[in-house]
């Protein structure tokens, strides 16, 4: 499996270099300094019981472009979080997006609710169309530091995915990303 993670220090170099051990293709997202610092001597990992050292790809934010990862791991500590989000785009393209609404129109469907296809035909048109000028006011507030809806309407969701014992991991990763951002901020 082809496999992104972010950050290479002791938790991201640690399960990426298993994962790249294991068989799977592991390119790490970091800084200049250490994609070169990498590049010459190798991910040393020092464990308890052993040592060893792999060879890495590396990235860096300047060199996403073009290239999307199915499964990308991010670990980093909380202060590089948000720098961090906003350079993934690249690496996650639209299939995110799509991926998400699937789920959330599980969750609706499971919810008892009936989604009118012509609507969800639009608004998939519409979240899919990267020339679109259109911004949720959710976004919006977020991004502004403002108070925003994100509870009654994330958090909603989440719970009813919870009641109906859906997995939705997209939805419950945005959903942790949003309080993140709105527990920075001191918003809710």
């Amino acid at each position: 499996m082809k496999i992104l993670v972010v950050g290479a220090r002791a938790t991201g170099g640690y399960f990426g270099s298993r994962l790249q051990q294991a068989g799977h293709e592991v390119t790490f997202l970091v800084r200049a300094a250490r994609a070169e610092q990498l590049t010459e001597h190798g991910l040393v990992i020092n464990g308890p019981q052993e040592q060893f050292t792999v060879t890495p790809r590396c990235l860096t934010a300047e060199q996403l472009e073009g290239e999307t990862w199915p499964l990308i791991i991010v670990a980093v500590k909380h202060q590089h979080l948000a720098e961090v989000i906003r350079t993934l785009p690249p690496a996650v393209g639209a299939a995110y997006i799509d991926c998400l609404f699937t789920e959330i129109l599980a969750v609706i469907t499971a919810a008892g609710y009936q989604p009118r296809s012509a609507v969800v035909s639009q608004l998939r048109s519409t979240l899919l169309n990267p020339n679109t000028p259109l911004v949720s006011s959710l976004y919006r507030d977020v991004t502004a530091g403002k108070p925003s809806e994100s509870q009654p309407i994330i958090g909603d969701l989440v719970r009813h995915a919870d009641t109906h014992h859906l997995p939705a991991s997209l939805l419950r990763a945005s959903w942790v990303r949003l309080q993140l951002a709105t527990d920075h901020s001191g918003n809710g």
